[in-house]
């Protein structure tokens, strides 16, 4: 097979596999070679990747961020919600109830990882969240609160 057909054979296999989302049209090119020594269509390396991250919940990008999101709303909560103070401190008993919350949810994080993730990352969010979105996160909050 010339490289030119290789090529529209790699373009074809991802459309298909765009349009169906089944992984087994990547996986069988791949594993024939048929994606070797050419360029891979814009995207495939990506979606790819991705499907590799599948294997491992943590590493997968929108796992991660959506993690990220609910680790870092429960920290604001355990902090700035109750103190009405920005908090960039991270404490270990806002930790304690993060790593109890991702429990509860079958979803056990190490101490240490979610004190990582805020450290990396919580100063970011909180600078970008919006107005509107923190008015939202205290009416959820306000919410719970009312619950107990």
């Amino acid at each position: 097979m010339s490289r030119d057909d290789r090529l529209k054979t790699l373009q074809r296999v991802y459309e298909k596999y765009k349009s169906t989302g089944e992984a087994g049209y990547l996986a069988d090119l791949i594993r024939m070679g048929g994606a070797a020594n050419i360029p891979w269509p814009a995207g495939m390396a990506e979606d790819v990747a991705d499907l590799i991250d599948t294997a491992d919940p943590w590493t997968k990008r929108k796992q991660t961020a959506l993690d990220d999101d609910w680790m870092f709303y429960y920290f604001w909560m355990q902090t700035e919600f109750k103190t009405g103070e920005i908090s960039y401190r991270y404490e270990k008993r806002a930790i304690d109830f993060i790593q109890g919350a991702f429990a509860a949810r079958g979803n056990h994080k190490t101490f240490d990882a979610i004190r990582d993730r805020l450290r990396l990352h919580y100063q970011s969010w909180r600078e970008g969240l919006t107005n509107q979105k923190l008015s939202e996160m205290i009416s959820a909050a306000s919410s719970g609160e009312n619950k107990k």
